[in-house]
């Protein structure tokens, strides 16, 4: 493909030649002229076409990182961060608040506890047999500073079931060690509901037997774990080694003012050992109780609580 039209060199040609004819050059002047704008022609056309070219290069490469992070974001954001509470709507029904995602626009529900929870109205018993109860309250959320109120919200509580009225529908029966059982049938003349049967799994039931505490002498034993039902034993115990010895006080006695007292010989509960005697106490004095004045000295009487003696004094002391 040519560079230049023939109209194009023409005119150059032209131009070369009115410029060597001003300036007195000669015919060769003139065809370097010539040469020398081609040149500059060519020079200015292959710097457009570059810049040209630059320009396309750039908005391609910006559209393409653009497109790029947008599709980055889209494949890989997380909507729980980059939430926006859609037009202000919650809806309370089930604890959930609307949100919008600010990049990939999509609207979604997500449960949000309510910062506070306000009742309006007390339970009422609405259901009856069934346990059922319902009451009125507030909820208030608060979010990025801003509160969203719903009023009126119906709030259906599960209680305990209360049947006034029961009889047995269908006996039950006991389980065994080796077949399951099966609890009777209750239903409710008053709402006419059946409760159904609920199966009893099969089992042994366990007792320990054998067991017996150590002491200082005799090893202990946990017992066996035997069923109370059939027997069959579902494990054998282990001993129990023997203990240290346990001591205490015993054979101590009180002084009176009759006899000696002991404090006692410390002594093991299990194996009778005395780990260490005591020792006697002398006699103490006469513990003296006020018994009233005599009928015919009328001295003030005091009666020993041991020996019973008497004592008789001028003054109540």
């Amino acid at each position: 493909m040519r560079r230049y039209t023939d109209r194009d060199r023409d005119e150059i040609v032209n131009k070369a030649i009115d410029i060597s004819a001003r300036n007195g050059w000669s015919a060769r002047s003139g065809l370097e002229v010539a040469r020398s704008l081609f040149n500059i022609k060519s020079f200015l056309i292959g710097l457009g076409s570059l810049l040209i070219a630059a320009f396309v290069i750039v908005v391609f490469v910006s559209d393409a990182f653009d497109s790029l992070k947008y599709n980055f974001n889209q494949k890989f954001h997380k909507c729980e961060e980059n939430l926006i509470v859609e037009n202000g709507h919650a809806s309370t029904r089930d604890g959930l608040i609307h949100f919008s995602c600010r990049v990939c626009y999509d609207q979604d529900a997500y449960t949000i506890e309510p910062t506070e929870k306000i009742i309006t109205k007390p339970l009422e018993m609405t259901f009856g047999c069934y346990g059922e109860y319902q009451r009125t309250e507030t909820w208030i959320w608060e979010i990025d500073g801003v509160e969203y109120c719903e009023e009126n919200i119906q709030i259906l509580v599960i209680g305990d079931e209360v049947h006034s009225n029961p009889v047995i529908f269908e006996y039950g029966y006991p389980k065994t060690c080796t077949s399951d059982g099966l609890t009777d049938a209750i239903k409710c003349l008053d709402c006419n509901r059946i409760y159904l049967a609920e199966p009893i799994p099969m089992g042994h039931e366990v007792v320990r037997m054998g067991e017996r505490a150590p002491d200082c002498i005799n090893t202990g034993y946990t017992g066996d774990a035997v069923c109370q039902d059939c027997g069959f034993t579902l494990e054998y115990g282990t001993d129990i080694p023997p203990a240290d010895h346990h001591y205490e006080l015993k054979d101590s006695v009180e002084a009176t003012c009759m006899r000696q007292g002991y404090t006692g010989d410390l002594t093991c509960t299990g194996c009778g050992e005395i780990k260490e005697h005591g020792e006697y106490t002398p006699e103490t004095d006469h513990a003296y109780y006020y018994a009233g004045r005599h009928p015919y000295t009328g001295k003030y009487t005091y009666i020993c609580v041991y020996c019973r003696r008497d004592e008789f004094r001028d003054t109540n002391d």
